[in-house]
């Protein structure tokens, strides 16, 4: 599966030159000082990644043959926006990380905009063919092809400005959190969470503002580039989770 290769050859690009992050664990882990992707790349083709075979070099080159681009997938979020000025186009690390992908295997990767719950169907669709927004865990390793981290992002916590503090909720009864179906982070916070709360699942962004809105959620929990979701509404504020958690 040339795919497949691609993903392998990424995989040793991304420890070889630093780019990917050490995997996160809940346990408080320490991320490592990440190399930008604005920095020079160490290889100026995926033929000089070390390790890479003559078997995976054969494979990506008759990829080329057959596909011109690839689709990478992201939600709209810090790392991935559109830019008004650009012709509406994607900005933001995950459009820089699609021009150092496409520079390191003389394919297109198009960084593209997709609602959190379209995401998992637009994979099983190959509608997406890649995206930097899934943690890596052993479930989904089972069904995905993936490498190491790309990024590591700390969870934070989304709340209404000037509702009650979580400390205070929590003297009374359990707190309600919330989170989006189908991501890691429930598990993440369930493993390491000081107080027990009652979890709510939310389809998307736009849900998790109405059950914070409503009362429903008294925060959210997602990764802290999820912030550029919220910013519209005018009255949602966050804050790191602790203990903390890496979202790799």
């Amino acid at each position: 599966m040339q795919v497949k290769t691609i993903t392998a050859a990424l995989t040793i690009a991304a420890i070889s030159a630093a780019l990917f992050l050490c995997c996160g664990k809940a346990q408080r882990p320490r991320p490592p000082e990440p190399i930008g992707i604005g920095a020079e790349s160490p290889f100026a083709s995926f033929r000089d990644i070390p390790g890479v075979t003559v078997e995976e070099i054969a494979d990506i080159e008759a990829l080329q043959k057959k596909r011109s681009s690839f689709v990478y997938g992201m939600p709209p979020n810090s790392e991935a926006f559109l830019d008004a000025e650009n012709n509406g186009g994607v900005r933001g690390f995950s459009a820089l990380f699609c021009e150092w992908l496409t520079g390191l295997f003389q394919i297109s990767f198009n960084p593209a905009l997709y609602a959190w719950s379209d995401m998992i169907g637009g994979l099983e669709r190959r509608e997406i063919d890649f995206t930097g927004d899934l943690m890596a865990t052993e479930e989904r390793r089972a069904s995905y092809l993936m490498t190491d981290a790309i990024a590591v992002r700390a969870l934070a916590l989304f709340r209404i400005s000037g509702a009650p503090p979580i400390s205070k909720i929590a003297g009374s009864r359990p707190p309600r959190f919330a989170f989006l179906k189908n991501s890691a982070a429930f598990a993440a916070v369930n493993a390491v969470a000081e107080m027990p709360f009652d979890p709510v699942f939310v389809s998307g962004f736009p849900e998790a503002y109405e059950a914070l809105a409503s009362g429903e959620a008294d925060a959210f929990i997602s990764a802290g580039i999820s912030e550029a979701s919220f910013i519209a509404y005018g009255d949602v504020v966050s804050e790191v989770f602790f203990p903390m958690v890496y979202n790799s």
